[in-house]
């Protein structure tokens, strides 16, 4: 019996070293994997490297694969539509890129759009922006939009490097469709203007009659407004509302289109009044140039 014990002994001895060679040749196997790995990885870098060297680095895919709005060029910068501006040294700047980033479908809301794709080159060159219309834009400091630096609406500004830490920090941009419609508590219009007594000359008189409106919320996009008793408008001061203003009644034959958040006033010649007859307002957009004044 006890020779058949050191036999079983034996037996299991080998199969352990077996075993552990075994392990062994595996692990080494593993490590020239590893090895061959990290030697592929950093080939593939050297020749990235040297490719960029020669031809600079790639362009980054197009902003989530989205069709990007075009280059427009000057724009007046005051429409309901979503309207950008991004400029290496102000809004005159050749170098720069202005759109309307969410008409046409080209832009989905909420895509994040790389500068470089819109301008090539002028990522994190912005000193100047303006954004208008009935949207929202935030900016970020990555090209990816997750490093927020602020957000725009009916905002604009000439100089970043002088205004705040943001100047040449710009490199992609997301705009949603916004009005702010819920923050409107109401806005202001005052008229005056009158009848022209006698020649267009010195002695001649206006006899100046005034009218004032308040727009309320409820308003805003629907409300066909008459102006009563037409006169002759030889001056109008609006507050904190946008809205057209039509030579007919029934809000036809537009005349003119003014106001923003602030105030907005306008003083015609004697000769040449304008003759209103309807109304229609909007939650404001465009820069607010003047704060108001009716409060």
């Amino acid at each position: 019996m006890k020779p058949q014990r050191r036999s079983l002994s034996s037996q299991a001895l080998v199969a352990v070293i077996t075993i552990l060679y075994c392990s062994l040749l595996v692990g080494s196997r593993s490590v020239d994997m590893r090895k061959l790995k990290l030697q592929k990885r950093a080939n593939d870098y050297k020749v990235v490297w040297e490719r960029q060297k020669k031809i600079g680095p790639p362009l980054s895919p197009t902003s989530d694969q989205a069709t990007l709005p075009k280059n427009m060029g000057p724009l007046n910068f005051y429409q309901k539509e979503c309207e950008v501006g991004m400029f290496d040294n102000g809004p005159g700047d050749d170098f720069g890129w202005s759109g309307q980033p969410l008409s046409g479908g080209h832009f989905q809301e909420g895509t994040c759009l790389k500068v470089n794709d819109l301008k090539p080159g002028l990522g994190n060159k912005i000193s100047a922006y303006v954004v208008t219309g009935y949207c929202e834009c935030e900016f970020f400091d990555d090209s990816d939009c997750q490093t927020g630096l602020f957000s725009a609406f009916n905002r604009a500004d000439s100089s970043l490097k002088s205004n705040g830490p943001h100047d040449n920090m710009i490199e992609s941009i997301r705009c949603k469709k916004r009005d702010h419609i819920d923050d409107f508590v109401s806005g202001s219009i005052h008229f005056e203007g009158g009848e022209v007594r006698g020649a267009y000359n010195r002695g001649s008189k206006v006899s100046v009659r005034e009218w004032n409106f308040e727009v309320r919320k409820e308003q805003l996009y629907t409300d066909c407004v008459p102006v009563p008793d037409v006169f002759p408008i030889r001056y109008y001061k609006i507050n904190g509302v946008t809205c057209d203003f039509f030579e007919r009644a029934g809000c036809t034959n537009l005349q003119f289109t003014a106001g923003h958040a602030g105030k907005v006033d306008k003083k015609y010649s004697t000769e040449a009044p304008k003759y209103l007859r309807s109304f229609k307002c909007y939650p404001p957009y465009g820069v607010m140039w003047d704060p108001r004044d009716d409060r």
